[in-house]
């Protein structure tokens, strides 16, 4: 199964939980708007993924990078952040700044070979 495959997975389970906040009585607005965009923005995740695979194709860098684990916690940092405060913010912040640096560093050293 592609990687795209299960992000879109992803997407239906957040969007199955959005449907069954419904079942639990009066929500206020933002919570099914919360979830259910991080269910549409996960889908449209995997249709940008579905389009960028190759097949079996063989790859220049490696499936795992660190900088991209970086930048995912940074992001979820910084959706943390505007709940929790600014000093969240600020963390999450550097975090995205570091997993920038590093997925420039690794794009620049696919370029060298």
């Amino acid at each position: 199964m592609s990687a795209a495959r299960w992000v879109l997975l992803w997407a239906a389970m957040l969007a199955l939980f959005t449907a069954v906040m419904f079942l639990f009585g009066e929500l206020d607005a933002i919570s099914p708007l919360l979830l259910g965009g991080a269910a549409l923005g996960t889908a449209l995740l995997a249709v940008l993924g579905a389009r960028g695979e190759h097949g079996d194709a063989p790859r220049d860098v490696p499936d795992g990078s660190m900088a991209t684990v970086a930048l995912a916690v940074g992001v979820a940092l910084l959706v943390g952040g505007s709940e929790v405060g600014t000093w969240m913010l600020a963390i999450g912040t550097g975090v995205v700044a570091l997993g920038l640096g590093g997925l420039i560093r690794e794009r620049r050293a696919r370029r060298v070979r």
